[in-house]
């Protein structure tokens, strides 16, 4: 065992129920009723448009401490390995095995560090609160974005109405 897993392991043993949502997130996104849970995507576009922009406060964190916690976290442990999303080329060393219903499964280190942060900064429980406006912002920020891209593709300037080139 690690020194990783040694630190991790305690947290997980005393807060069982996490791995489950973890394993559900990880494993049954696409399956049942996704409007009515909250998913890795969700997860993430509020670390990159909340958190890291200092507009979320939890119940024991102001925005300015998440945000710094986030940072000192990613810092800690690299971008790329701290992360919702288990990476595609995460070596042996960095991946737990475990078997969940008569199958093995794997999840990264860094992403058991992602969601132990996410518990403990108490955004775990901000997001299920507020998901259905989360949900709806997000979706919001997309279509705008889309429509961004789409009049700039056809020749039509961020604040402009008409192409660019009439002539």
């Amino acid at each position: 065992m690690s020194c990783e897993e040694d630190e991790l392991l305690p947290f997980y043993e005393k807060n069982y129920h996490l791995f489950s949502i973890i394993h559900n997130l990880n494993h049954r996104e696409n399956k049942g009723c996704a409007e009515s849970r909250i998913t890795k995507r969700l997860i993430q576009w509020v670390v990159v448009n909340k958190v890291q922009r200092k507009l979320v406060k939890t119940s024991t964190h102001d925005a300015e401490t998440l945000c710094e916690t986030y940072q000192n976290e990613v810092r800690k442990r690299k971008r790329d390995v701290f992360s919702v999303f288990t990476k595609e080329d995460v070596t042996e060393e960095e991946i737990i095995r475990y078997e969940y219903e008569g199958k093995e499964y794997f999840i990264s280190i860094g992403q058991l560090y992602f969601f132990r942060w996410l518990y403990e900064t108490g955004l775990m429980h901000w997001i299920g609160e507020h998901r259905e406006e989360l949900r709806e912002e997000k979706r919001e920020m997309e279509h705008a974005k889309k429509m961004r891209r789409t009049m700039e593709h056809h020749g039509y300037g961020f604040y402009s109405t008409q192409p660019n080139n009439m002539f």
